[in-house]
């Protein structure tokens, strides 16, 4: 093999690695939902594509609230497709202190299917 082809090959093997890196990274960042349930009702918490972060905004919008007991979520149906794009309903809905999970993001966050919030994670410091 000349130079010339050893550098080809080298280069096509350094993008599928850069790609591997780049995809994997975005599968991880969601992958902390995947095998995590419900810690009352035992539901699973994500089917793939229904859980995120919570946007800061929802938070100071108050949006989310935490109330006694627990925290209120009043998402808008277009705050609701942040979560899950299949979405057809605004939620209102109370989520009860002992449904409540430590999140592993530092940051708040859930996953909403069949019209409301089946988990919800707060930031162990909140």
């Amino acid at each position: 093999m000349t130079p010339k082809q050893w550098l080809s090959i080298l280069i096509a093997l350094a993008s599928v690695c850069f790609l591997i890196l780049v995809s994997g990274n975005r599968v991880k960042a969601h992958d902390w939902f995947t095998n995590l349930t419900d810690p009352i009702t035992g539901h699973r918490c994500c089917g793939g594509s229904d859980c995120a972060e919570v946007p800061p905004e929802l938070i100071a919008s108050g949006a989310i609230m935490e109330i006694r007991n627990g925290f209120m979520v009043r998402l808008t149906l277009n705050q609701v497709r942040y979560f899950n794009k299949s979405a057809t309903m605004p939620i209102t809905q109370f989520v009860p202190i002992d449904r409540v999970q430590s999140s592993l993001t530092g940051g708040f966050a859930m996953c909403i299917w069949s019209g409301e919030v089946q988990c919800f994670f707060v930031p162990s410091n909140s």
